[in-house]
């Protein structure tokens, strides 16, 4: 009885894997003895043949054990194959998730929300002349008034707001009268004059006693490119948006002087 069941085992080790073996270690094996059982292929039948005296059963150079190793093999082989195939479609999705992410990524930075990029300062609904104010100005053609991003110069108007000092000292600062959604600053030279500031900071808050830098992931207070001609608009985004009354901008560097046209844009 176990006989039998050893063998039945080596049959189903034959149904996995091994047909193809027992094929080619004895593709004639054929005899007759009180023992015998076959195995179909499709195209060689291979009889083993099992002595009554014996409990090993050789097809050719191969014995039961050294069968049942190379099932063990191939097993192993396909155990790993099934890993690996798991592993690079694991992979796969992951590196798709992280296109996705940093496809994502590059259009939340590339331009503000759809529904919050109304113009703050200069829109629709703009805030008034004494909602805008300056650390200094020039004189008073130059004040703070001036700064709206479609100021241009005539016989009448100063087209920008300009410092009284050249320091990284001075600031334009808007107050929206409430708490606003912010998602980017736009600025703009000195109208036909070359003067125009290459790079700032922004500082938020809802006391103007109590603002804050805007950071970038560092930690540190983010400085961010502003222009490099006179009427050409330069728009940073705020990736993430703050939410804030007040906007303040600090000219860090200049060409010619200390002179912006700006509005942010929000909701």
């Amino acid at each position: 009885m176990a006989l039998a069941s050893f063998i039945f085992a080596l049959l189903c080790v034959s149904e996995l894997s091994t047909d193809k073996a027992f094929s080619q270690v004895a593709p004639n094996a054929v005899c007759s003895c009180q023992e015998a059982y076959t195995s179909e292929d499709g195209t060689t039948t291979v009889v083993l043949q099992l002595p009554k005296t014996s409990t090993a059963v050789s097809t050719g150079n191969k014995s039961l054990s050294e069968l049942d190793k190379l099932k063990q093999n191939y097993q192993k082989q396909a155990q790993m194959l099934s890993s690996q195939g798991l592993l690079l479609m694991q992979q796969a999705k992951q590196i798709q998730q992280i296109e996705l992410e940093l496809q994502d990524l590059k259009l939340s930075i590339s331009k503000p929300p759809a529904d919050c990029q109304d113009l703050l300062v200069s829109g629709n609904t703009p805030i008034s002349d004494s909602q805008i104010t300056a650390s200094s100005m020039y004189n008073s053609d130059h004040g703070p008034a001036h700064s709206r991003l479609y100021t241009n110069m005539d016989n009448h108007i100063v087209g920008s707001w300009s410092a009284r000092t050249n320091d990284n000292k001075q600031w334009l600062q808007f107050d929206f009268g409430r708490v606003r959604k912010l998602t980017a600053i736009l600025t703009k030279g000195r109208n036909q004059i070359a003067q125009f500031v290459k790079t700032y900071q922004i500082h938020y808050g809802n006391n103007t006693l109590l603002m804050k830098g805007y950071r970038d992931g560092t930690g540190s207070v983010k400085i961010f490119q502003g222009n490099i001609d006179l009427d050409n608009i330069h728009e940073n985004v705020l990736n993430p948006p703050v939410y804030a009354r007040y906007l303040r901008i600090n000219p860090l560097t200049w060409y010619g002087h200390i002179s912006v046209r700006a509005d942010v844009l929000g909701c």
